[in-house]
């Protein structure tokens, strides 16, 4: 958005790869941080919290909308 103000485009290549860094570094952290979490607690407790992070970051992006 903040390109489209200067009218500079982004590459679609450069945009790959971006988001797949981006993607990769997601990844990464989730498979550290959940594999400890589930060592320290339940499967079920893990993956309700987690849901329910995923569901307020979904609703803050969509609020931004």
């Amino acid at each position: 958005m903040l390109g489209l103000l200067f009218n500079l485009g982004m590459p679609s290549l450069l945009a790959f790869m971006i988001n797949l860094s981006i993607a990769i570094i997601f990844m990464v952290a989730i498979k550290e941080i959940f594999g400890e979490a589930v060592r320290n607690s339940t499967l079920l407790y893990s993956s309700i919290i987690g849901l329910f992070g995923f569901g307020i970051i979904y609703f803050y992006l969509d609020f931004l909308r």
